[in-house]
């Protein structure tokens, strides 16, 4: 009768390990499985878009030192030839329009407009979605501050 409760106490303990071992392969056997696409991504995870993608109008109003403020409007067209055109609130005669050429970088998440084609006066925007662009300094930084350097796809009439 002595050796009941011991082995008792062997089967319960064998039975704890057995129970202990499967719930640890549980999350080796679910991670192994594979994971559907929307569930593998953050939520805040957005695919850079493609170059068809943003083809169209942005406008926007971007900060001016010495007006009231530059409303922006980039056409980019499916010939890799944008147009810019910049209109100073207040200041007619310092309104330009400008022609060149568009590229995306860094996989999508950067516009480079490279005007006539120099680089040398290039403006970079980055790519926040289909939707909308921030404009970015020359070393493709967004500007400091809490003023908003964004355009946004207009929408067609």
């Amino acid at each position: 009768m002595k050796h009941l409760p011991t082995a008792a106490l062997a089967c319960a303990l064998l039975l704890a390990l057995s129970a202990c071992k499967q719930a640890s392969d549980a999350p080796a056997a679910a991670a192994a499985a594979p994971t559907p696409a929307a569930e593998a991504a953050p939520a805040e995870t957005v695919a850079a878009p493609d170059a068809d993608s943003l083809l169209g109008t942005f406008s926007g109003t971007l900060p001016c030192a010495d007006c009231n403020g530059i409303e922006t409007i980039v056409e980019l067209k499916a010939d890799g030839s944008y147009t810019q055109k910049d209109l100073y609130m207040g200041k007619p005669d310092a309104n330009t329009s400008t022609d060149g050429k568009w590229t995306l970088e860094e996989g999508g998440k950067r516009l480079h407009l490279a005007p006539g084609g120099h680089d040398d006066r290039a403006q970079l925007y980055g790519v926040t979605s289909d939707d909308q662009l921030q404009m970015l300094d020359r070393d493709g930084n967004p500007p400091k501050g809490d003023s908003q350097y964004g355009l946004k796809r207009a929408k067609l009439k």
